[in-house]
């Protein structure tokens, strides 16, 4: 393609890329270290979801303290406080999927203990 202005190089986006580059296996199949790789790939959401709440939180107590500032014009802090409605918004939203994904951890160990039946049928 002479003339074209696309870029050659590969390009990834950062969300969902280390599962891409993973081999997909059944959680059945223990026997060839299918549990293992299933269970680094969830520790290793669960510490990029930590390392994202953590960034979030930090954001939420500066612009607290930028947006109380006295010193800052209305305009400015009307500004942080806009910033801090949406990190608030954001990391509500992070912290409800982080909880569902747990509820449905909890779900499937329950259904593979035989405690719940896997199709209620409702």
């Amino acid at each position: 393609m002479a003339g074209s202005t696309k870029s050659k190089t590969k390009t990834t986006s950062w969300k969902g890329s280390a599962r891409r580059d993973r081999p997909a296996l059944p959680r059945n199949d223990a026997g060839k270290g299918g549990w293992v790789l299933i269970r680094e790939e969830e520790r290793d959401e669960d510490e990029l979801r930590s390392r994202i709440i953590e960034q979030l939180e930090q954001s939420l107590e500066m612009s607290q303290g930028m947006m109380t500032n006295l010193k800052l014009d209305p305009k400015s802090r009307e500004r942080w406080t806009q910033l801090h409605t949406n990190t608030s918004q954001v990391l509500n939203q992070v912290l409800k999927d982080k909880q569902y994904r747990e509820w449905e951890k909890r779900l499937k160990d329950l259904e593979i203990s035989g405690h719940i039946p896997r199709n209620t049928g409702r």
